[in-house]
């Protein structure tokens, strides 16, 4: 991994659950202007949350879960490759 990459289980968790959020929020057809809009928060928090750049608090998963019609109880695959 290079240019600064993270290399902890963390930060790959955290880059998985912000993709398959990501693509549930896609496949219920709301931008992120709509989720943060929703959520009473910026487009860039939703988007760092998305990208794993950022961590979501509980409560806004929780709200994110509900208007995304999901469970929170996710269960999310997470590949770590040290070099």
């Amino acid at each position: 991994m290079n240019n600064g990459e993270h290399k902890t289980v963390e930060y790959a968790f955290y880059r998985r659950l912000g993709a398959v959020l990501s693509d549930v929020r896609r496949n219920n057809g709301l931008s992120i202007q709509d989720v943060a809009k929703y959520l009473k928060t910026s487009k860039t928090a939703v988007d760092n949350w998305e990208l794993g750049k950022a961590r979501i608090s509980w409560d806004k998963f929780v709200k994110l879960c509900e208007i995304y019609g999901i469970s929170t109880d996710l269960k999310i695959n997470v590949d770590v490759t040290y070099e």
